[in-house]
């Protein structure tokens, strides 16, 4: 049983809830027996939060399981008791610079409704993110949860203090209020961090990283960064910048840097940009606009066709990677290895063996067996929004207040609103 380690009633209400709908998020469809045996609690208080979640809307029975197989039993069925997904929503911002992604994601974090956005002002991040926030009320609105939705999950590339100050962050943000910005627009709870964080967060909380101990998440798209979740707790560096392996310079590397302008970073030759244009040079192709990435499927199926040129290529862009995961290695040793990026999922059957090669062989005691493990990310193309979700989510999850208060507030609720800060 767990102890209550100082909570007071209420607290302890909050916490039994918590661990209720955690294990509901995580498991799936359960018995209150299930649930029990999850969570320590007793019969009663489970019981009794079952049917108070059910009562707002939280929770619903989903079916009733009988024995399986043998002799016919005694007894009513067992009922199970699943989340009701469409019950709460989140929102998603996530800002790169001149581009942006807003989402709409259900109870279990999945993407219902995504928009990609033009930043029109990248260097004025008030207005940007003033812009965004009205993108993302318009975009619940059409999809019709704009009152359901009780948190807001944000992620930049750059550092975010605790606060949820935008440290630094491209193309020219410092000391950014962002928290406080977004939440003075949306009116409710806003988790805001590094976009690896949220790649971490959804990982270990959601995907891969379910039950592991230290997970890292690297992702390949417009450079190359990095994130540590160990025991659940995302680790931050001192000045919040940690986990740039982008300006890692290496050697056979001889391209100037676009950001910093040294010669040799390793994000020039693995980001998606720089690799789509070579990919179109080993393809024999005509220059086309530099976002456009189509080319690197391409090249992928030229690859796994035969073609030598195309194969050298992928394999290079893999050995760069795996030498970034062997320098995690080196560092931290974390049980998962997790890599994400639209381009690193759809090249995955080329890219892994190559990774995971390199990785090894350029660890520390190469000689010596490694059971740690690489994996592809568990949400393919929507990793980038789901770990944005995934900071509002483990929030409301962590905390599951009621009554909840979404986007739209009635007269009646608007001081709770202005009781709300960044998280």
């Amino acid at each position: 049983m767990f102890r209550d380690n100082g909570l007071n009633a209420a607290g302890q209400r909050v916490r039994n809830r918590s661990l209720i709908l955690r294990s509901l998020l995580l498991r799936g469809p359960s018995s209150r027996q299930d649930l029990a045996a999850a969570t320590g609690l007793t019969a009663a208080t489970i019981s009794r939060i079952v049917d108070e979640t059910i009562r707002q809307g939280l929770v619903q029975v989903v079916e009733s399981r009988g024995p399986s197989s043998g002799a016919p039993r005694l007894g009513r069925p067992t009922t199970l008791i699943d989340l009701v997904p469409d019950s709460v929503f989140v929102g998603s911002i996530y800002i790169a610079g001149e581009k942006a992604q807003v989402g709409v994601h259900d109870a279990r974090g999945e993407v219902v409704a995504a928009h990609r956005v033009a930043v029109a002002e990248p260097e004025d991040a008030e207005s940007t993110l003033v812009a965004l926030a009205g993108e993302l009320r318009a975009h619940a609105r059409r999809t019709g949860v704009a009152e359901r939705m009780i948190r807001v999950g944000a992620t930049v590339l750059g550092g975010v203090d605790e606060a949820g100050f935008v440290v630094v962050a491209h193309p020219n943000w410092h000391d950014v209020p962002a928290a406080d910005i977004l939440h003075r627009e949306l009116g409710i709870p806003v988790a805001i961090g590094r976009m690896q964080h949220g790649l971490v967060t959804a990982e270990a909380w959601l995907g891969a990283g379910v039950g592991v101990r230290s997970v890292a998440a690297v992702d390949v798209s417009d450079g190359i960064g990095a994130a540590i979740s160990i025991d659940g707790r995302v680790i931050s560096g001192f000045d919040h910048r940690e986990g740039q392996l982008g300006h890692f310079v290496v050697p056979g590397i001889d391209r100037v840097c676009r950001l910093c302008g040294l010669r040799g970073c390793l994000q020039e030759q693995v980001r998606d940009s720089v690799f789509a244009r070579d990919a179109r040079s080993v393809l024999g192709e005509t220059a086309q606009a530099d976002d456009d990435r189509t080319a690197i499927d391409r090249l992928y199926d030229a690859a796994r066709g035969g073609d030598t040129a195309a194969r050298d290529l992928v394999t290079a862009r893999a050995r760069h990677i795996g030498y970034a995961l062997a320098l995690i290695t080196a560092i931290v040793d974390p049980e998962l290895l997790v890599v994400s990026g639209p381009s690193i999922v759809s090249g995955w059957d080329l890219l892994e063996p190559v990774i995971n090669e390199e990785r090894i062989r350029r660890s520390p005691l190469p000689h010596e067996r490694r059971t740690s493990r690489v994996t592809a990310s568990s949400f393919g193309a929507d990793a980038v929004l789901i770990g944005t979700a995934s900071l509002a989510l483990r929030h409301f999850y962590a905390e599951p207040e009621v009554p909840l208060v979404g986007l739209e507030p009635t007269p009646a609720n608007t001081s709770a609103h202005d009781e709300q800060r960044s998280l």
